[in-house]
């Protein structure tokens, strides 16, 4: 399967999805008063900052997400099964912890 997924050029293909969903969901979280990046978009990854409200609220919603860097700190990660849906229902929930 490794040697398909390289042939094939399917792990790129992959990648630049995750990546492009991690730039879309950065782009859309900054929009938001209070949240701010920890660090540019580089990969698949947006580590961003809010208000301990945020997190809580947002972990009250059921997501689910790695903390660090003290309060309000978190790090989402975006994969090849990221889907718009998903980040606009997080863009959404970050937004209503917010109020």
């Amino acid at each position: 399967p490794w040697v398909g997924m390289l042939e094939g050029h399917a792990w790129l293909k992959h990648a630049r999805h995750g990546n492009a969903c991690a730039r879309r969901l950065a782009e859309d979280l900054v929009r938001i008063p209070g949240v701010s990046l920890v660090a540019p978009v580089q990969a698949n990854a947006v580590f961003a900052q809010f208000p301990e409200q945020v997190a809580a609220g947002l972990h009250e919603r059921g997501w689910h997400f790695y903390d660090f860097i003290g309060e309000g700190g978190a790090r989402f990660m975006c994969s090849w099964q990221t889907t718009d849906e998903q980040i606009d229902e997080l863009v959404e929930a970050v937004r209503d912890a917010t109020v």
